[in-house]
């Protein structure tokens, strides 16, 4: 799980810090610690409706590992993690309040989805609250973009 989230979200925004050259080195912590947070949580949601085959087959996954309870707190920890992420970075540090603001309006949608995730148990349920988060993510990184 690790090592996808530190490709995914921190070393494809370095990349493109490198080529681009135009983003100072203190903004990119700012932007990239909260999607490594987000992406962690995805993982763990898109291992959720597997944990029942995962288990039964012997692959050990994080949330097999941790079961379904720990697993969801950690996911909606990890969600909560990166809002506050963003809180901090507000005001004296690296980003200015429109970008961390119009990230933060969708702190809303982040607290519905750990909320849904920690109560489903349905593949619907969960299904529908990885739109949501996918959703979210996605227009959180199109806003700090």
């Amino acid at each position: 799980m690790a090592l996808a989230s530190v490709i995914v979200a921190v070393l494809t925004p370095l990349v493109g810090l490198l080529v681009q050259g135009s983003t100072p080195a203190d903004r990119f912590v700012g932007v990239v610690l909260p999607l490594l947070l987000l992406h962690g949580a995805m993982l763990i949601a898109f291992e959720r409706p597997d944990v029942t085959g995962d288990s039964a087959s012997g692959k050990q996954t994080l949330s097999v590992r941790l079961g379904p309870t720990a697993s969801a707190r950690l996911h909606g920890a990890l969600i909560g993690a990166a809002f506050g992420t963003l809180l901090l970075a507000i005001g004296p540090g690296p980003l200015d309040g429109s970008e961390a603001g119009w990230a933060l309006s969708l702190a809303p949608l982040g607290l519905l989805q750990a909320g849904w995730f920690t109560r489903a148990s349905d593949g619907m349920l969960v299904t529908a609250a990885l739109g949501l988060f996918g959703g979210s993510a996605l227009a959180m990184l199109v806003g700090l973009a």
